[in-house]
């Protein structure tokens, strides 16, 4: 008889997990499907400001590239991204250790420019 409740609670809570990662498959499905449709939207928009830089502004397409080039580097690696740091950075004038989202140094009060480079 013990083997027999063992086995049916066993099988409860197998069914339990089964239950619980059929839900987040497709929570996570779904959230996939979100973001490629961000993505796809931020494609398209990033094409249709492309091509009004290159008519509006006479740009050519070798200066965008450099541009994105260059924005691609600050970072320090040529990956395709833009690096989200958030700090530590240091201030300039007193060294000291700050967050970048703060527009000046809490110790001195030196504005700072939010492109700052991290300490490293």
């Amino acid at each position: 008889m013990h083997d027999f409740v063992w086995n049916l609670y066993q099988q409860r809570s197998i069914d339990d997990v089964r239950g619980d990662l059929a839900r987040s498959t497709s929570d996570l499905e779904r959230d996939v499907t979100r973001v490629q449709d961000r993505v796809d939207r931020l494609a398209l928009i990033n094409a249709a400001m492309w091509e009004l830089v290159v008519a509006r502004l006479g740009l050519s397409q070798e200066e965008i590239e450099a541009k994105v080039q260059e924005v691609d580097l600050r970072d320090g690696v040529l990956d395709g991204r833009v690096s989200r740091t958030d700090g530590p950075y240091q201030c300039v004038k007193c060294s000291r250790t700050l967050m970048q989202r703060h527009r000046t140094c809490l110790y001195c009060g030196q504005p700072h420019a939010p492109d700052i480079s991290p300490v490293v």
